[in-house]
């Protein structure tokens, strides 16, 4: 039964929500009024889970035999070709290994947080990132002026986090109180409006707690102290036919067997060559699987599969 109000955790008012869909203990609802769909109960299942996640314990073990370059996803390219406040101090929460910051660096002055000591581990001993932190939003908020950051950043970057937030509100607000006037704000999400939608595992809670669209995540931005600047769809070459790929039994057995053996250290990286070689090897097929689908589903104006944003913090004209 669909409760009569719920506290909506995007925009805190109390809602009669709409029913979306059921996934084991979680209930996902629609908010009529800020537009958001969220988990009810809504909480991040905290660092040991992820810590434990079989994708993050390979992508640890891969990213162990990669240059920046290799590890560098579509938004982060299109961060790279915007370079707002270039030569500025950035800050990438959820930075997990490092490849994004490491190749950030040749144009800003960089630090990272991340709450897998596994990840920031390695970031800062195979990629040199000395202000890589294993902290969370709240606790380098706090402790930001003894750490040397009390002037704010010029940017702040947040690839694929905001969908783990379970206080939304209070997690943008920080990154504004972070960011120096006039600063930047650049996020990619999954966009829950994508065509086709594969309902992917990794889009359900306790992973994802949040869904957006284009008109809910620039109300959000907007509604708390942002101006979007950019609001731009896209789907990655290779991306819906990576989904069938790591559905199949010998692909997810394979990928356990390598994360049951992944050190925890983040180092080993011989052992890590031939996974990092077989990735490579899966997102070539899968581009040419996906080119002839990315092709009709251009031609139809298909919403894409992922959002980029590039925000302003909005100083009222000061």
């Amino acid at each position: 039964m669909t409760p009569k109000n719920l506290t909506c955790p995007v925009c805190q008012a109390e809602v009669e929500p709409r029913l979306q869909e059921r996934k084991g203990p979680f209930t996902l609802y629609l908010c009529p009024l800020c537009e958001v769909v969220f988990a009810h109960p809504l909480s991040n299942p905290g660092s040991s889970w992820y810590e434990e996640d079989v994708e993050t314990r390979v992508r640890l073990l891969v990213a162990s035999a990669r240059k920046p370059e290799e590890m560098l996803r579509e938004p982060h390219h299109r961060f790279l070709r915007d370079r707002p406040a270039a030569g500025g101090a950035l800050l990438d929460i959820g930075c997990a290994e490092g490849g994004f910051l490491a190749a950030a660096q040749r144009h800003y002055r960089v630090a990272g947080l991340d709450f897998n000591p596994q990840a920031i581990a390695l970031a800062r001993t195979r990629f040199g990132l000395q202000h890589a932190y294993v902290m969370t939003l709240e606790d380098f908020h706090q402790a930001r002026a003894e750490m040397g950051f009390a002037a704010g950043f010029d940017v702040i970057t947040a690839f694929d986090v905001l969908e783990h937030v379970d206080a939304p509100r209070l997690f943008l607000a920080m990154v504004r109180e972070l960011l120096a006037p006039g600063g930047w704000l650049a996020i990619n999400e999954p966009n829950r409006d994508r065509r086709p939608n594969l309902r992917e595992p990794w889009d359900y809670p306790p992973h994802h707690l949040t869904r957006w669209n284009k008109r809910s995540l620039a109300n959000f931005l907007e509604g708390n102290g942002f101006s979007v600047a950019k609001m731009e769809e896209f789907t990655d070459g290779g991306y819906l036919a990576i989904d069938w790929i790591d559905r199949l039994p010998p692909v997810r057995a394979l990928k356990r067997s390598l994360a049951a053996g992944a050190p925890a250290n983040g180092n080993g990286h011989l052992r890590a060559s031939l996974p990092s070689l077989l990735g490579k090897a899966r997102l070539s097929l899968a581009k040419v699987l996906d080119s002839p689908l990315l092709t009709v589903l251009g031609a139809v104006k298909a919403p894409g599969q992922m959002l980029y944003c590039l925000a302003r913090r909005d100083d009222g004209g000061n």
